[in-house]
């Protein structure tokens, strides 16, 4: 007798999700693979709606007058393009569980089909893209109930915040009089962003009237007890626009493990609790505390991490300058360590470290920044250049003896 499998193939038809986030979700787009998943929200979109899309691929909907809040999202996702010859052409298949070990209402995953036989599917699990077509649904839902605001599909977050970061440089005026801008781009269910990037990013006045109105809104059919609560971020397209806006964050929208093929979207979460209650926020009576003008680097240490639940990435040090958790302020920009991605995870790395590391690599449009690159950024003058690719050389000959 054969043996139930763990996964089996969600229709669109079935009740676990609605047609549109099955529709969301069933996108591959890698950046810069964006021509599916722009369609999609258009069809979406109310067809009265006006929808701009800038040079780089920002799609910017404004909804009302005198508006002062931005949702902002990220149409790209992490997505390894070995698994498929054209994702243009591919749609994700998603999976819902019946594996009794983990069995949890509500939550799907994501996977390519090979090969199926009698309904027992054999496929290849990848990332199920939630990060962040979770925020997609979002703001589609909020621009479909008239939500004044400004709203943003950013491209290329994954590869950088290219999108953001290219309206921050070029295109700052279309953020003007903005006081809060929100990213529905975080994992877990009761996460407010007050700090990423190295840096405060909203202030703790912000994220309480911000809570307290999410937990008297919030109502779980389980009772969850949890309460909304500032949290640590990295990065997400918001914090390139801490020098433009006073109140930046990015709140939990349910999704886990994200960027790996043990990603997965608690969808009960999102469309019946998280999603009736963003349709009830009074956005705009949300305070404004934090000065633009002020840079707050906050002392808690913190490390990055690609989600719980699939293999870390490490990040090691190869250089001869100074260790990661000795970086501070004074720390010249040349004497940063040079580093190598082994799988890409921050280690013993201080805050303000963190922030000076990304500010250097944050406009690189590379998945993984690669020592080549990391040579060139670092290659100011000819003696500096020579000595990392000696050091480069030396951690090299170590590497091989230690195989030996």
């Amino acid at each position: 007798m054969s043996k139930e499998p763990k996964l089996v193939l969600l229709s669109r038809k079935e009740n676990q999700i609605t047609p549109m986030l099955y529709d969301i979700l069933s996108c591959i787009t890698p950046h810069p693979n964006y021509d599916k998943i722009i369609k999609t929200i258009k069809k979406y979109l109310p067809k009265d709606q006006k929808v701009y899309q800038d040079k780089i691929g920002n799609l910017i909907v404004k909804v009302g007058k005198d508006y002062t809040t931005m949702f902002s999202c990220h149409i790209d996702m992490v997505f390894r393009k070995l698994y498929v010859d054209d994702v243009s052409k591919t749609n994700l298949s998603l999976f819902i569980t019946k594996d009794q070990a983990h069995k949890q209402a509500g939550f799907i995953w994501g996977g390519i089909i090979t090969d199926y036989e009698n309904k027992l599917y054999i496929y290849t699990p990848t990332t199920l893209g939630a990060d962040d077509k979770a925020g997609i649904f979002i703001l589609i839902n909020l621009i479909r109930a008239k939500v004044p605001g400004l709203y943003i599909f950013h491209v290329g977050e994954e590869v950088g915040g290219i999108g953001s970061y290219d309206i921050k440089t070029r295109k700052p005026g279309l953020v003007k009089g903005i006081k809060r801008a929100i990213a529905f781009d975080r994992m877990g269910h009761f996460d407010i962003i007050s700090r990423q990037r190295g840096m405060v990013c909203c202030s703790l006045k912000f994220v309480n009237a911000f809570s307290d109105q999410l937990n008297d809104l919030i109502v779980t059919p389980n009772k969850i007890v949890s309460r909304y609560k500032t949290a640590i971020g990295t990065f997400t397209d918001t914090a390139n626009y801490t020098g433009l806006i006073p109140e930046c964050t990015n709140l939990s929208v349910g999704y886990f493990s994200q960027h790996g093929e043990t990603e997965c979207l608690d969808t009960l979460w999102l469309e019946t609790i998280l999603m009736p209650a963003l349709l009830q926020i009074d956005w705009e009576e949300l305070p404004t505390e934090r000065a633009i003008s002020v840079v707050q680097p906050y002392k808690v240490p913190t490390r990055y991490s690609n989600g719980s639940g699939w293999p870390k990435n490490e990040v090691v040090s190869i250089g001869k300058y100074v260790t990661y958790s000795k970086i501070d302020w004074n720390t010249p920009i040349e004497k940063l360590p040079p580093w190598e991605f082994k799988k890409g995870y921050i280690k013993l790395c201080t805050d303000v470290g963190m922030r000076q590391l990304i500010k250097r690599h944050i406009n690189k449009s590379s998945e993984f920044i690669v020592q080549n690159d990391i040579l060139e950024l670092l290659t100011e003058n000819t003696k500096l250049q020579k000595e990392i690719e000696n050091i480069s050389k030396d951690s090299k000959q170590d590497q091989t003896q230690e195989k030996e």
